[in-house]
């Protein structure tokens, strides 16, 4: 297939990228949270009220994960 780069086929039930799976159950639950408010925006996407909820339950989202992120890294710095 490929002659000089090297080819990678990945397996299925991989972690994507930019999604560790050492994530905290707080960030799954808002994660499923999160999917939940999609769906019934998606097909409600006039009411107001399930977009100011997704909304806001998609920047706790984004601030947890930085919060885990930051701790991880604190951790990784504070083992060296």
């Amino acid at each position: 297939m490929y002659m000089y780069v090297p080819h990678h086929i990945p397996r299925k039930g991989k972690v994507r990228p930019g999604h560790s799976v050492y994530r905290s159950r707080e960030i799954t639950k808002c994660a499923t949270k999160k999917r939940r408010l999609w769906r019934e925006l998606k097909y409600n996407p006039c009411n107001s009220y399930t977009r100011t909820k997704y909304r806001d339950c998609a920047h706790q989202h984004t601030s947890l994960i930085q919060q885990h992120e930051t701790s991880v890294e604190k951790r990784i710095v504070d083992a060296n």
